[in-house]
């Protein structure tokens, strides 16, 4: 069977995953395992198939069959690839990764309509210091919000590409969770954009629900 990568008009000009996903490209992979967000940074090492060569100890939960969204920068902005594991192959400390049924799919969070909402958000991801890899965690609040983003209020000290979970408290019971992308930062220290990746469990439709009521 032959695989081929998905084609997207811009600006007239039939594109291809090929043309932005080339070798050398770094991009992270997002897997969901036990229900949480899983993340690993590789660097494409083929086009067609598409394989992403990563470490070794961050691929524990990467496996066959599984469904992986691929993160990269495109002209500044990030984009997404939908694709499932088709094979893992283990050697001298890498891992690639095949990917099959890639679907590429323009990231593009100002196409939502955004509601102002003070929504409590706790943020939690991986740092890597002088002492070694720890888990940060933070909370912060939003100013505005949609299905595919928000704009959070905060002075903490985080980089545009950091990839974290979000728990975004929408009402006394319900929490949305979600893994997000720090999109946007202000260089003013003010806050930062976050672009929304991948929703778990039902939160799409909390989110959803709670933003239909901020309209209301």
């Amino acid at each position: 069977m032959v695989r081929l990568p998905k084609i997207q008009m811009v600006g007239g000009k039939a594109m291809t995953t090929s043309d932005v996903l080339s070798i050398g490209t770094p991009v992270s992979l997002i897997g969901i395992r036990n229900g949480e967000p899983r993340t690993a940074i590789g660097t494409v090492c083929a086009e067609v198939p598409l394989i992403v060569e990563i470490s070794v100890s961050d691929t524990d939960w990467a496996t066959k069959g599984e469904s992986l969204k691929v993160l990269f920068q495109n002209s500044g902005n990030f984009e997404t690839v939908d694709s499932n594991i088709l094979s893992v192959t283990k050697f001298s400390g890498k891992v690639r990764i095949e990917l099959e049924h890639v679907s590429w799919e323009k990231s593009n969070r100002r196409s939502y309509e955004r509601k102002i909402a003070k929504v409590l958000t706790k943020c939690r991801f991986v740092s890597e210091d002088s002492d070694g890899i720890c888990i940060r965690e933070f909370t912060v609040t939003t100013n505005d919000i949609s299905l595919g983003g928000a704009w959070v209020q905060a002075d903490a000290e985080i980089c545009k590409g950091t990839i974290f979970n979000c728990e975004l408290s929408v009402g006394p019971d319900s929490i949305v969770k979600v893994l997000g992308v720090v999109a946007w930062v202000d260089p003013n220290g003010k806050g930062f954009g976050v672009e929304f990746l991948n929703f778990l469990g039902d939160s799409y439709s909390i989110l959803q629900s709670f933003i239909s009521k901020l309209a209301a």
